[in-house]
């Protein structure tokens, strides 16, 4: 009885593998590489070496400008003044009747070269605190500081109380500018300055 079973089980078994053994399909085979490569495919790749390109030209280019600004010398104060003083000269206007406008100029960059020469806030100050920090602070001696005073009264003058101004006084006030550039410079300072240029 048990033999019989058993043999019953086997051949039952061995149907019902090979009947499922009939049912396995083949492996598909793979799928054939196209002949032609589809445009979008083409312009997909062209604009991702597109993009990697630019990213590094720009960053290229950034890192060359970064290069260049920091190896750019800073212009010292004396050097800024003696541009600004040569560019209000060639303009001429006190020949040209803008008296005003020309001492506005005039007493700004003599204030801004002292800020940025002695770290003084000059521009931000009344001509009084502007002189009293110089009196005390030691910058300029004595003479230096008198000839300053006589040039920023007068200066204050023509800009708020609209007193007039002949040509020579406006010369002798741009004198004095430029001579108090000359006097507070650095002694060892050789670059060209506006004393060579304007001679």
């Amino acid at each position: 009885m048990k033999r019989r079973f058993g043999l019953t089980l086997f051949f039952t078994l061995a149907l019902s593998y090979g009947a499922a053994a009939q049912e396995l399909k083949d492996v598909r085979p793979p799928i054939p590489w196209p002949a032609v490569v589809p445009l979008w495919m083409i312009l997909s790749a062209l604009a991702l070496l597109l993009t990697g390109w630019l990213m590094w030209y720009l960053a290229s280019l950034y890192k060359k400008r970064r290069q260049k600004a920091a190896a750019r010398p800073v212009p010292s104060a004396w050097e800024v003044a003696y541009r600004r003083l040569e560019a209000l000269q060639k303009e001429n206007l006190p020949a040209r009747g803008k008296m005003e406008d020309y001492y506005v100029r005039l007493t700004d960059i003599v204030r801004r070269y002292i800020e940025d020469r002695f770290s003084i806030r000059a521009p931000e100050m009344t001509t009084d605190e502007f002189l009293i920090s110089l009196t005390h602070g030691g910058q300029l001696d004595k003479t230096q500081v008198t000839a300053l005073e006589e040039f920023l009264r007068h200066s204050d003058m023509v800009k708020f109380a609209r007193e007039d101004s002949t040509f020579q006084q406006s010369q002798a006030s741009f004198e004095l500018a430029r001579r108090l550039v000359d006097q507070t410079r650095p002694v060892e300072d050789t670059s060209d300055s506006f004393i060579k240029t304007s001679s």
